[in-house]
């Protein structure tokens, strides 16, 4: 089965899609921005043959949360192969993340560098954001963790717009 895992981060703050404000111009309203370190950090991992989503929360991404993540991908997916397609970021390398590989009996695929349009879960990001960023600026942090949790619960009723949105592209192959 191929699984392609990747990272985000979604930010607390707006992110501005559709500018109320003049280009160049400080804004006519003000901001009830959060800290800038205020955001949200998560693993995602794309089923392509199922259109299933798998996440996981994290504080941070290092290789300790990169080896938890395999495990849950694994107890998500018993008794099956797991073809994983991820990059080379530095927390998904070293010797815990061999050791994950290795234990949850998943082959990884790396990517070449600078590839993200290779991934099938860099759309899922990007949707993830459209949906929960895009012109809203979260009142709290909690909120923000209960959208994104409804968001992939949503995405169980949904596996059909995860395989037309979530599409690798092969140096201008989209695979199926």
């Amino acid at each position: 089965m191929t699984v392609y895992m990747d990272q985000g981060q979604i930010w607390r703050d707006a992110l501005p899609r559709l500018g109320w404000f003049l280009r160049g111009q400080p804004a006519w309203v003000d901001s009830t921005s959060p800290p800038k370190r205020d955001k949200l950090l998560f693993y995602v991992a794309v089923v392509r043959p199922l259109g299933r989503v798998i996440t996981m929360l994290c504080a941070w991404f290092t290789p300790e949360t990169t080896a938890q993540f395999l495990a849950k991908v694994r107890r998500c997916l018993r008794d099956v192969r797991i073809d994983l397609v991820m990059d080379n970021a530095p927390h998904h390398q070293g010797v815990l993340v061999e050791e994950a590989l290795a234990r949850c009996r998943i082959v990884a695929h790396r990517l070449p560098p600078y590839s993200p349009q290779m991934n099938a879960a860099e759309p899922w990001i990007g949707w993830t954001k459209a949906v929960l960023s895009a012109n809203t600026c979260w009142q709290d942090h909690g909120a923000l963790v209960r959208s994104f949790i409804g968001f992939v619960a949503s995405m169980t009723k949904r596996p059909g717009a995860v395989l037309r949105r979530c599409v690798p592209d092969m140096l201008g192959f989209k695979c199926a």
